[in-house]
């Protein structure tokens, strides 16, 4: 549509295009090539008893089909058993049997040339096939083996499937489609949506950024390269094919090429949410990549695509190194009936682009089986296209009145509320360091935790701005006497991973040997798997996890440690496992299991708290409970500390030493004011030195006290 929208531009010309000595020459055929092939040919079927009655050649480029009728009394059937016999008969690669045309008694085999020709671009964009062409969107991709330029309408195809082995001539392929389009199709008709993970294939293409290419909003690449940023373009064509439907409903017509003649013949006011529709071709080069990567967030949006999106002019063109069933799905090849196959590493992977066999016995590169909707595959010689010659094409057209931006694809109202909850949750996680920072002592944990507070953060961000996110363990060993706040902190840790949106949970699952072992054999598994499932879009803690391996003449702790690990790597986004202990037995634990030692990178080591941080403590929990501790209450406090914390060990209780002293205190004074007729609100909140008891064993008391500690506790809360 040359119409208001740059109607001055100019469509490339072959002159930019590289003519080879082929394309100035009639193809010379050899005949002793021609005749030496049919006695080989008739030497063979003779030695499997297969009688012929001629022989004829159709030389093509690259490829001879030497078409073979056999003698009445021969079976069809028997030539087709026979086959791999009548290839081995021949020595060159590439010999490929071509089974009888439904109502024809003849048979193919097609032979590679010993002298190869180039199919130049040139020769089949000058061709007059391609130049009267009335096609929507019109591909010149090559040449068969009579020689003659193979096209075909891209919007009636309506997606393309292209597979083969590494560096067999994908790449050409699509840039044959990309600069046949670029020659029948003004900018305002055509639109191409690049998606390529390699970052390499398609950066000649950027200059077409104002003439030929759609973006979704915010990406700052026109090709897009990264995961993240292909699941937001891909979601954006779903939108934008949406939109074009209810457009086509509203204006009453059944597809796009009904719709804009009707809009270029005045039917439609543009005031009132009509506009001419281009094509928009989205071509994803290696989108195994994209599928390994995300997996159904990919899937799902091309698979709707390409259901959906032919009535509304959407084409998708894939391409793939690895054509395997996990990456050409079920839900793909159903979708995409226009299959290109190059050679391939295996008849496998020939029978997962085609549904059948023979891209495993193409010749070289560029040699290649194209199928339309489930037809015959049909040999062809793709058209090569070299880089310099993109270049010029691409210079020829930047050069020349662009639109002020590339096309701009509808934005997704998901991925912007994906990007919103991402801030809120930045915001939220900075409660969690303050809730660290709260703690008393632990600063050499607080600097660990900070970072990897910040480091989560940080990814998160580049996450949301469509930067790759190195894949890292995120589970930690904390090592430690009883006490030293290592429970406290996991938690902190919990509410980290859920404030930033990593885990959805953040829960926090704490456990031991007991909660992971079974008594019987067969059972550890299940009860590991069972708490495990807990856990998941949270936290496991397992505490003195060096126990599971110190079983006695069984192996039911290192049953729970494997089925662990299995779980770990399969639930590696949903779970994040802590391992706590004793330092020493932590070292050994982790040096006697190469598996969990590659997977916990994340060492913290809590240190027992000084005498002044376990009086800290102290006041604090005299704080929290309101209560009052006189002065000197605190230096007998600090005396009897400082006798403990001299007599210490690794058993030392830290922060439970002093929760249970502070209970013991409670008590004791409780036990002092049961004897005072009136109990006035000084009383019931000063702890006083008689309250603080030196003793290793906590002293027996009656239920009465007990009782009448709680009274306590509730006639201070209606005091205030």
């Amino acid at each position: 549509m040359k119409e208001k929208n740059l109607p001055n531009f100019v469509q490339p010309t072959v002159s930019l295009l590289k003519m080879y000595e082929i394309d100035k020459q009639v193809v010379e055929v050899d005949e002793g090539e021609i005749i030496a092939n049919k006695n080989l040919i008739e030497k063979t079927l003779a030695n499997l008893k297969i009688g012929v009655e001629r022989i004829s050649a159709i030389v093509g480029p690259n490829i001879t089909l030497y078409k073979i009728v056999p003698s009445v009394e021969t079976k069809i059937s028997r030539i087709q058993s026979l086959a791999k016999n009548v290839v081995m008969g021949f020595s060159e690669p590439g010999i490929r049997i071509v089974p009888p045309i439904l109502g024809s008694s003849s048979f193919g085999i097609e032979i590679p040339n010993r002298k190869r020709q180039v199919v130049s671009m040139y020769s089949v964009l000058n061709s007059k096939a391609f130049k009267e062409s009335t096609m929507e969107l019109p591909v010149a991709l090559g040449k068969t083996i009579t020689n003659e330029v193979f096209m075909f309408d891209l919007a009636k195809m309506p997606h393309l499937l292209i597979g083969g082995a590494l560096a067999q001539g994908k790449t050409v392929a699509i840039n044959a489609i990309i600069t046949s389009l670029l020659y029948k199709k003004h900018p305002s008709q055509l639109k191409f949506v690049l998606m390529d993970p390699k970052m390499v294939e398609y950066n000649l293409y950027e200059g077409l950024k104002k003439h030929y290419l759609a973006q979704c909003p915010g990406n700052e690449d026109i090709i897009v390269s990264d995961c993240e940023k292909a699941i937001q373009t891909l979601n954006s064509l779903v939108l934008e094919m949406e939109n074009r439907y209810r457009i086509l409903n509203k204006s009453q017509c059944r597809n796009i090429v009904e719709y804009n003649k009707k809009f270029q013949c005045g039917g439609f006011e543009a005031n009132k949410g009509y506009k001419y529709l281009p094509y928009i071709v989205v071509v994803i080069d290696e989108y195994g990549d994209f599928i390994m990567q995300a997996g159904e967030k990919i899937e799902t949006p091309i698979a709707r695509i390409a259901q959906k999106a032919r009535a509304v002019g959407m084409h998708l063109i894939l391409a793939t190194q690895r054509p395997s069933v996990k990456i050409i799905t079920s839900i793909i090849k159903a979708n995409v009936p226009g299959r290109i196959a190059l050679k391939s590493s295996s008849r496998k992977d020939s029978c997962a682009i085609l549904d059948c066999s023979g891209a495993e016995k193409l010749a070289w590169r560029g040699d290649l089986l194209i199928s339309k909707n489930e037809e015959q595959p049909e040999r062809l010689q793709c058209a090569f296209v070299d880089t310099p010659e993109i270049e010029r094409i691409v210079d020829y057209i930047e050069r020349q009145q662009g639109y002020f931006e590339p096309m701009q694809l509808p934005e997704n109202q998901e991925d912007k509320m994906e990007v919103a909850k991402l801030e809120q949750s930045l915001v939220l996680s900075v409660n969690s360091d303050v809730q660290l920072n709260d703690l008393i002592g632990l600063n050499s944990v607080k600097q660990q935790v900070n970072s990897l507070h910040n480091y989560l953060k940080i990814q998160q961000i580049r996450k949301q701005k469509g930067l790759k996110v190195p894949i890292i363990s995120q589970h930690l060993i904390f090592t430690g006497n009883p006490g030293t706040g290592k429970t406290t902190v996991a938690r902190i840790i919990a509410k980290i991973y859920k404030d930033l949106g990593i885990l959805k949970k953040g829960h926090l699952i704490e456990t031991d040997r007991s909660g992971l072992v079974a008594n019987y054999v067969g059972q550890t598994a299940t009860k590991t798997n069972k708490l495990i499932d807990s856990a998941l879009d949270g936290v496991l803690f397992i505490d003195e996890a060096y126990m599971l391996s110190r079983d006695s003449g069984n192996d039911y702790g290192m049953e729970a440690i494997a089925t662990l690990l299995k779980r770990m790597e399969d639930d590696r986004h949903r779970l994040v496992v802590i391992l706590a202990g004793y330092p020493k037995e932590m070292n050994d634990f982790l040096e006697s299991n190469p598996g969990l030692r590659s997977r916990f990178n994340n060492h913290l080591f809590f240190p027992d708290y000084s005498v002044l941080e376990l009086m800290e403590i102290f006041e604090f929990q005299c704080k929290r409970n309101d209560y009052t501790i006189s002065e000197d209450a605190k230096k007998k406090l600090q005396t009897c500390i400082q006798q403990y914390y001299a007599q210490k060990d690794k058993t030392f209780g830290n922060a439970r030493f002093v929760r249970n002293l502070f209970e013991e205190t409670m008590h004791t004074q409780a036990n002092r004011l049961v004897n005072m007729k009136k109990c006035k609100y000084k009383d019931l909140s000063m702890i006083e030195a008689c309250d603080i008891v030196i003793s290793k064993q906590r002293k027996s008391r009656n239920i009465f006290s007990s009782l009448l500690f709680l009274v306590g506790l509730l006639l201070v809360g209606k005091i205030h």
